[in-house]
């Protein structure tokens, strides 16, 4: 029987659970700076055995802060740093092209895309889009199938998004994504 979760159930406790489905995996998460979701995640599953975790953001020296606190908690395990600015189309394909040049990686066996920026001064990326939309949904979706060829290596790939539902506050503004159409003064 699967085992049942409720608010009370601690990360530990799922991974605990869920050993045998971490150990040995390489598990590449996006949004890893410390205090975050992303970062909580990484630190917990690390005491499951992992062959590798692969944190990547846009922040070096935030990285290797997460990467310590694994490190000195769970010597065992090996990790490696990605830069990833997913708000400029170029640079994820920078960093996609370097995680496919890693051939002492030959399999990324799970990908949590677990960045994203959120109540932001407006702003539009390097490439033109509205940074939330460039940041949260376009950088994930391109970075995730450029390296698809190194996540569909594994023998049981495994691709995990993690997103708010501020979609069920608003619908998407599929006509106007860049919010260049002034609404009110068409209502006038």
């Amino acid at each position: 029987m699967a085992p049942t979760y409720d608010s009370t159930t601690s990360a530990s406790d799922v991974v605990n659970d869920l050993r045998e489905y971490i150990q040995g995996k390489t598990i590449l998460t996006t949004g890893v700076s410390p205090g975050t979701l992303g970062a909580t995640f990484v630190e917990t599953i690390a005491r499951a055995y992992p062959a590798m975790l692969i944190l990547a953001g846009r922040d070096i020296g935030k990285l290797q802060v997460t990467a310590n606190t694994i490190v000195t908690a769970q010597p065992q395990t090996r990790v490696r740093l990605l830069q990833l600015s997913l708000d400029a189309l170029a640079d994820v394909r920078k960093s996609a092209a370097e995680v496919t040049s890693w051939n002492d990686v030959p399999s990324v066996d799970v990908l949590v895309n677990s960045a994203g920026i959120m109540a932001t001064e407006f702003s539009v990326s390097k490439d033109g889009y509205e940074s939330q939309l460039a940041t949260n949904h376009l950088g994930h979706f391109l970075f995730t199938n450029l390296i698809i060829d190194k996540i569909l290596a594994s023998g049981s790939p495994r691709i995990v998004n993690i997103s708010s539902d501020g979609h069920r506050l608003n619908p998407i503004r599929w006509a106007d994504y860049n919010f260049e159409v002034c609404w009110s003064c068409l209502l006038d």
